[in-house]
């Protein structure tokens, strides 16, 4: 298990002073990325095996929304592998060691020049699958529904990652921005399930859909009529 604690900063945060869950992401995408090179899996060693780690769903719980300067502690492990797929669970906790937010993660290894997923035995035998207290299970699908048109976006250069495709953290930040914070002073976030379906490129446009059913959101990202993302939000 590894683990890093990091402060709730400024540019963390909406007008409430709560964490945005962008920023969850963001924060999250870096402490799973030190641990890969802890672990010796990291970008030395995919970009000389010629792979990327690409993620393909995720469920994320919030309990508790962490506010401006925080102390958070994320606690990061592998679950086993299994085949061409590694699972691995998430989970923050505050000063008073109360878990904030519980996560389960499923990812894959891809080859750089035809994007399919591939095994890696020099990787695997890095990982050492872990099963450790308060984790969840593998997230699953979200069931795909029609929803209405709300906004086209392109893809820019401050959008794209190192794998050369739309960072996972700003698929978050896309559907975080079809509300304005007057709806999120009544509507808190308390989970997510995202599946990611295909990759969305530079200087592509995606078409963000939604449709809210009660308490709960659903998000479709298309590219050229191709369904790329899709989320269940619950409020």
């Amino acid at each position: 298990m590894y683990k890093q604690k990091v402060e709730v900063g400024s540019n963390d945060i909406n007008a409430l002073y709560e964490l945005r869950v962008s920023s969850l992401f963001k924060i999250m995408q870096d402490v799973i990325m030190h641990h890969t090179e802890v672990l010796n899996i990291g970008v030395k060693v995919t970009n000389e095996e010629n792979v990327a780690w690409v993620i393909l769903r995720m469920h994320v719980e919030i309990k508790k929304t962490p506010k401006y300067q925080q102390e958070l502690t994320f606690f990061t492990y592998p679950n086993e592998t299994r085949g061409f797929l590694y699972p691995r669970q998430i989970q923050v906790y505050d000063e008073k060691g109360d878990l904030n937010i519980n996560i389960s993660s499923l990812w894959t290894l891809i080859n750089k020049k035809d994007r399919k997923p591939v095994t890696n035995s020099r990787i695997e035998n890095s990982i050492k699958g872990e099963n450790h207290e308060n984790e969840l299970p593998l997230p699953g699908k979200v069931k795909i529904e029609e929803a209405p048109l709300i906004y086209e976006r392109k893809i820019q250069y401050s959008d794209v990652d190192l794998n050369g495709h739309l960072n996972n953290t700003k698929y978050i930040e896309i559907f975080e921005n079809i509300h304005n914070t007057e709806f999120y002073k009544t509507h808190k976030i308390k989970s997510i399930d995202l599946n990611y379906l295909k990759e969305i490129k530079e200087g592509q446009t995606i078409k963000i859909s939604a449709n809210m059913h009660d308490n709960e959101e659903f998000v479709r990202f298309d590219v050229d009529d191709e369904l790329c993302f899709i989320a269940l939000i619950k409020y």
